[in-house]
């Protein structure tokens, strides 16, 4: 744990759960925030703790969720925790009794390679997006590629504006704990993705790389790149940080969010959902499978 007790964002109080890995993360961008590896610790961490941040998946149980919702305080957490629609639903009912929210996702929004994509994505020079690819990190253990697919899965839909109605899982084991998955997706607008995890490929951030009508734009998470080509000329914009992951301002924007309960769509934590139960099959079965 880092020297202060609780760090604080617009004034209230945040405690952050994780792991070495995000502890590391932690210290690039938020350097005054402690990161606990205890819920009881983190609730205790000051007089009112006003929300608490998971960034690791073997903390995010849905018991862990329940326990920092019923001591009234909200919770944001890295990715998704397995549930079943029905748990879901009562877990917003309880958020809604406790009046807090929860929120299960979403970083991938406030990475900076990922807003100026975004931002050069809907200009009318790249024209009608065709293909999107991204390989991140992640694959050191299932549920860390998990919330790998999760994200890159979110970011394809936000880049790409549409939402798949195919997905096809294949994944493979190379050693105790190293995973390589690589989702194909069919979009709704005819847009297609292939999205990868590997061990130690891209840090926490994706190397993405986006095909449209009029050029392509590309991300490259070793040197914080963005790159422009067009028929006749190739543009490197300003570099971008690559520490700089948006944890910040992932924060920020929910300990400013006014609403309660489950923030999150139900069908995407369904879909999230199903994505591990369809990789842990295809690992168990070492070949392709429809996700739907």
């Amino acid at each position: 744990m880092n020297g202060s007790l609780v760090g604080l964002v617009n004034g209230s109080a945040v405690a952050i759960i994780g792991d070495t890995q995000a502890k590391a993360i932690v210290d690039a961008v938020c350097p005054q925030f402690p990161v606990f590896d205890d819920i009881d610790m983190a609730l205790r961490s000051a007089a009112k703790v006003h929300t608490i941040c998971i960034l690791a998946p073997k903390f995010a149980t849905l018991d862990s969720i329940r326990t920092i919702v019923d001591a009234g305080v909200n919770v944001l957490c890295g990715g998704p925790p397995t549930a079943t629609r029905q748990q879901l639903s009562q877990l917003d009912q309880m958020a809604r009794q406790r009046q807090v929210r929860i929120r299960l996702g979403g970083r991938e929004r406030h990475v900076p390679q990922m807003l100026r994509l975004k931002q050069l994505r809907e200009s009318q020079a790249f024209g009608e997006p065709v293909y999107a690819r991204s390989v991140t990190g992640g694959g050191t253990s299932i549920w860390a590629a998990w919330w790998s697919m999760c994200e890159l899965l979110a970011g394809a839909n936000w880049l790409l504006h549409s939402q798949p109605q195919k997905i096809v899982i294949g994944a493979t084991r190379k050693g105790r704990a190293r995973l390589h998955i690589v989702m194909t997706v069919a979009m709704a607008n005819r847009a297609n993705a292939q999205l990868c995890v590997a061990p130690g490929v891209g840090g926490n951030l994706a190397d993405t790389w986006l095909l449209g009508s009029g050029g392509t734009l590309s991300s490259r998470s070793e040197d914080g790149d963005i790159i422009v080509a067009q028929p006749g000329r190739r543009d490197v914009l300003g570099r971008l940080d690559p520490a700089t992951l948006g944890e910040r301002q992932w924060i920020a924007e929910f300990v400013g969010e006014g609403k309660i309960g489950l923030l999150t769509e139900v069908s995407t934590l369904e879909t999230n959902n199903r994505l591990l139960s369809v990789l842990r099959r295809s690992l168990k079965q070492g070949r392709l499978l429809p996700c739907y």
